[in-house]
């Protein structure tokens, strides 16, 4: 049995590892990085940047209830479902409705994932975004004030039919966007003390002068630091507003 279940998860391992992406585009006016953690278990963080015309792009990033090879056959399917949805163009919101309806009908109840999908339009830095039931985003301005991206709705898969709303968001030079799972949030120490967002807005800010690969690496560095024993998986996307060449 131990040695099945150890098939199964290097299996499921194995799987993620092809979904996540090897490489981040290169994307004008933006200096960006990504990093993610498996844990010792295979979970389900998920992220992908998805090419549209007119020089825009969508951003996914999500997390899917459970772990092992069903956390990582789920966050297939969800892939490729936001990938059928989002090449026909629809809008975020009909985007978020029709993909929670996929997932409502297709896995078992119970079952459900936290996602943010945001269209970014790289001339004008502005993007149009939902928030189903995740982590809320982070845009860490350069003159220091902090929003939310939390316009959105519930998880994908927990209700039938619910509303989702978008939200708009723009970016100046300075500014980070940051995407994040609740694994780095909610690491916590031997006291049972969870690594939290008042640590993590402290470290981004600490780092923020820095280079998008660079500010990755330092907070990733603070969370396993702080945490103790064998955690969630951990998902990390930084999007740096910067001078065009």
């Amino acid at each position: 049995d131990k040695r099945r279940i150890d098939s199964d998860l290097l299996v499921a391992r194995h799987v993620m590892e092809d979904l996540i992406p090897r490489t981040i585009p290169a994307l004008h006016g933006f200096d960006i990085a990504g990093v993610n953690e498996a844990s010792f278990e295979v979970g389900g963080d998920y992220y992908e940047f998805i090419p549209l015309p007119e020089d825009r792009w969508g951003i996914v990033i999500a997390d899917v209830v459970g772990k092992g090879i069903g956390a990582a056959l789920l966050v297939s399917a969800l892939r490729a479902s936001m990938y059928a949805l989002v090449g026909r163009e629809l809008a975020t919101r009909a985007v978020m409705r029709r993909a929670n309806r996929f997932f409502y009908d297709s896995v078992e109840e119970g079952k459900y994932v936290t996602l943010f999908y945001a269209v970014l339009d790289v001339p004008s830095r502005r993007m149009i975004y939902v928030n189903a039931g995740h982590q809320p985003p982070i845009v860490l301005r350069s003159n220091g004030e902090i929003e939310g991206l939390s316009s959105g709705g519930f998880p994908l898969g927990m209700f039938k039919s619910p509303r989702y709303f978008e939200g708009v968001a723009a970016l100046d030079i300075g500014d980070l966007f940051v995407l994040y799972t609740d694994g780095i949030v909610e690491s916590s120490n031997a006291r049972e003390d969870y690594y939290g967002r008042e640590r993590f807005l402290k470290t981004l800010e600490s780092a923020r002068t820095e280079s998008a690969e660079d500010i990755c690496g330092r907070v990733m560095d603070d969370v396993r630091t702080f945490s103790f024993g064998s955690q969630d998986d951990r998902t990390l996307l930084i999007l740096k507003a910067i001078e065009e060449d």
